[in-house]
């Protein structure tokens, strides 16, 4: 792909299509893209001056959706003939939800309509726990299937390769105590709980590799791809197996164990009303207080989907529908204020200094 230059250092005699300040940098084997990329820019200039503003998005979105599915069939090209149909519906998968995001306009969620949970909703662990535990554990066990996110790399601890092989104690690694764990359960209870790791495209291979190690132990561990649960085919085979619920903990948080009596009221509730999904909170501290504090400062939740990074410091709020993207870096000196105003888009933004929005 084309990398970017600071003016100057453009080879002579590569510019062209009126790009005189494009500042590109090119190697000799893009020149065949650079009159790709021409034909392209050409293409999208007679298209918007013949046609409004969304035939014009329509063109870009139909581009859009050829190069990528170039690019995904040149992945397909490069998968193992063992592993060809299902890495083919995996990347068709992909494929909707890039069709999806193109077409679908506005954010994903409406924060202005996420209330606050009802206040009987929260039950404390003590209350719960007063309940006991069944006779029959093992049947209740049987029914519950671990999984653990698998998708991240150590990178931020200074490792290379997935975050769960790192050794963390006695030589053991986040995946060897996660294992012990349920392990442990299996055989305290003569159950069989498995273990499903949800791996990215960056873990899948080193994971399966080490996976062999743990064949002798008593925990059946499966894997699949982030997004392609579903065409795996090991949902099926779960529900078949009697599997109803599931516990989703980070492999790296060793302390989200399987609590047996938080399974028994999601299982059986009190009142007798089926409960989908259970999440353990916490009371807030001091610093949750403060937290709240800074949240004031923002009438709805910013956009950031696109962000990459954000430093805000000083007296800075923000209105309603406001979008960060990119870079943004939002400095108020001392004694001064900003006010974002609703609606603004920042995108790769520095402000500092004084902005304030009176009401009138």
């Amino acid at each position: 792909m084309s990398s970017y230059a600071k003016a100057g250092n453009e080879r002579p005699g590569l510019r062209a299509c009126g790009l005189a300040r494009a500042d590109l940098l090119w190697q000799g084997e893009e020149i065949r893209e650079f009159h790709f990329v021409c034909a392209l820019l050409e293409h999208f200039s007679k298209a918007m001056s013949q046609a409004g503003p969304s035939q014009f998005q329509e063109v870009i979105r139909q581009e859009l959706e050829y190069s990528m599915k170039v690019e995904l069939d040149k992945i397909l090209a490069t998968a193992p003939s063992n592993e060809l149909e299902h890495t083919k519906k995996d990347l068709e998968g992909f494929k909707k939800l890039f069709h999806r995001f193109l077409q679908e306009k506005g954010p994903s969620v409406d924060w202005g309509k996420i209330q606050r949970p009802p206040e009987d909703s929260i039950q404390p662990y003590e209350k719960i726990k007063a309940r006991g535990l069944p006779d029959n554990i093992a049947s209740v066990l049987n029914k519950l299937v671990v999984v653990k996110l698998n998708g991240g790399l150590g990178t931020s601890m200074g490792c290379k390769g997935p975050k769960s092989l790192i050794g963390v104690r006695n030589e053991n690694t986040f995946l060897d105590l996660t294992v012990q764990q349920i392990e442990h359960l299996n055989k305290t209870y003569n159950t069989d709980v498995p273990l499903v790791l949800m791996n990215s495209f960056n873990t899948d291979e080193d994971t399966k590799k080490i996976l062999q190690k743990y064949s002798h132990s008593r925990v059946k561990i499966y894997t699949f791809n982030q997004s392609s649960f579903y065409n795996s085919g090991l949902l099926d085979n779960l529900i078949a197996e009697g599997k109803e619920y599931i516990f989703v903990s980070n492999i790296d948080n060793l302390g989200a164990t399987v609590d047996l009596y938080i399974l028994n009221h999601l299982m059986n509730p009190p009142n007798g009303k089926r409960c989908e999904f259970v999440m353990e909170v916490t009371n807030k501290t001091r610093a949750d207080v403060k937290v709240q504090d800074y949240l004031r400062r923002f009438e709805s939740i910013p956009d950031m989907l696109e962000l990459d990074h954000l430093t805000v410091s000083g007296d800075v709020t923000f209105g309603k529908n406001v979008s960060l993207k990119g870079t943004v870096i939002i400095i108020a000196n001392h004694g001064d204020r900003i006010d974002i105003p609703a609606g603004a888009v920042l995108e790769n933004k520095i402000v500092s200094g004084n902005l304030r929005i009176l009401d009138h």
